[in-house]
């Protein structure tokens, strides 16, 4: 589940719970897209996050090259030791900002 976002001077705060897999891909794309397309730059708050397979990076990945090209930032926190390892083995901590 994403908890309620938060949004304020041009950043939009989610907080993502729970598994982000497949069944949860196309909920949190679409939550990030939206942030990105109304020109707010995002910081997605994964400390509830137990798991994230590869359809949870592949969403990061899109919102990344959206945001990118839009001169908007994504920022991820928080992110837990499964989540944080998951992110390290595809090397998309060197490419997304993240928290610890």
């Amino acid at each position: 589940m994403s908890a309620p976002s938060v949004s304020g001077r041009g950043l939009r705060h989610l907080q993502w719970s729970g598994d982000v897999e497949i069944e949860r891909a196309p909920e949190v794309r679409r939550e990030l897209l939206q942030a990105l397309a109304q020109g707010e730059s995002v910081v997605v708050d994964l400390g509830a996050v137990r798991r994230l397979d590869t359809a949870g990076i592949a969403v990061l990945v899109e919102a990344l090259h959206k945001a990118r090209a839009a001169g908007l930032n994504l920022r991820l926190t928080q992110a837990g030791d499964a989540v944080g390892r998951m992110l390290k083995l595809t090397r998309l901590d060197d490419l997304i900002e993240i928290d610890r």
